[in-house]
């Protein structure tokens, strides 16, 4: 099977322009990631390994012992975690756009550590809301208006700003996260990192630098932003289809 790892601020539909493809050759298991989507809305801390726990509780459900991970930004640092804790489920893993490969700056982690206070998580959450806007708004893209749609729906809807606040443990995590690499060394699961070379929120040295540390081969893919599933979904499949050979 195929397991998909969505980003943050997303839920499992973003990978829509994808599953029609792979599921012709792939079992496809697809989740909500705690604190997103219509996963149930939590009040505790979430750290990588707790999103990668959840991952795995999906797959036995699924009934599905190994699997291709594919996780991108939030997800990639997700399928990171998983195949520490899990090895031996993991087939292969491809990262796309994902934060561990060298520390970020203090000032982004300053900020990020600002609006996780409750009184400053609203203004986050509507510039996370409008920057998840302009960003769905880069493509002509079925699945990119259909995002724009949701979101201002799910604004609408009460517990909007609550799922929000959850998200942000989520992105306090993640921001933070570094994998084990000589435990993922150790494993030798055939890795992929991928970057779009437009991506303005992981940084090229930061892709490479975590291509480095876990031996793997590097793939940028040309014309494309953070969102390779919403901006670029044909280069990203053309990239993925070697990757699952």
């Amino acid at each position: 099977g195929v397991l998909l790892l969505h980003p943050w601020g997303f839920d499992a539909r973003i990978f829509a322009n994808l599953t029609p493809a792979l599921s012709k050759r792939y079992r496809v298991v697809l989740l909500d990631l705690p604190a997103h989507g219509d996963s149930t809305l939590v009040s505790t801390p979430l750290p990588v390994e707790r999103l990668a726990r959840s991952a795995l509780d999906v797959l036995d459900r699924a009934g599905v012992t190994k699997a291709y991970v594919v996780g991108t930004s939030m997800g990639g640092a997700t399928a990171l975690a998983l195949a520490t804790r899990a090895p031996d489920r993991v087939e292969r893993l491809a990262i796309i756009s994902a934060p561990g490969g060298k520390p970020l700056p203090k000032p982004v982690l300053f900020l990020v550590d600002r609006f996780s206070e409750h009184e400053d998580c609203l203004r986050l959450t509507s510039f996370a809301w409008r920057a998840g806007r302009a960003l769905s708004l880069q493509t002509e893209s079925p699945l990119a208006k259909y995002l724009h749609y949701d979101w201002d729906q799910k604004r609408k809807d009460p517990s909007f700003y609550a799922r929000c606040v959850a998200s942000l443990r989520a992105l306090y995590s993640v921001v933070r996260f570094t994998p084990d690499y000589e435990v993922l060394k150790q494993h030798k699961i055939p890795t992929w990192v991928l970057r779009g070379s437009r991506d303005d929120t992981v940084w090229l040295s930061y892709a490479e630098k975590m291509a480095e540390r876990l031996d793997a081969p590097f793939v940028e893919i040309p014309q494309c932003g953070h969102l390779p599933q919403i901006q670029c979904p044909q280069a990203l499949m053309q990239s993925l289809g070697e990757f699952l050979k």
